[in-house]
């Protein structure tokens, strides 16, 4: 360094950075995927269709449905929230669409 202590670079984690930042740039760059699917209905099919359902379910279920099709149609999307907000569900749903299937998903954790 330009004080004479050390430094130590890490070369592996250098590459891994570029392969993954080349990737992401790639795939932003990319134009967006059209996912044409019912996803407040694919929701309830897995939920279970209530009629009776409280105004805080509906709105979760708004949002999840609003979440997959931005997530379907996007070619690089991070999906987050706390335990229990049924993230794990939402997947599911979304990686059961033929579309999706055919096309391929990468999930990371």
């Amino acid at each position: 360094m330009d004080d004479g202590t050390r430094a130590y670079q890490l070369s592996v984690l250098a590459q891994m950075d570029e392969i993954i930042r080349s990737a992401v740039i790639r795939r932003l760059k990319g134009v967006r995927l059209t996912v044409n699917e019912d996803w407040q209905k694919l929701l309830d099919e897995q939920l279970g269709a209530n009629a009776q359902l409280d105004e805080g379910e509906l709105r979760a279920r708004s949002e999840k449905a609003a979440a997959l099709k931005e997530l379907a149609e996007s070619r690089f999307s991070v999906l987050i929230g706390p335990a229990g907000t049924g993230k794990t569900t939402a997947l599911s749903v979304l990686c059961q669409q033929p579309d999706i299937m055919n096309r391929g998903i990468l999930l990371l954790a």
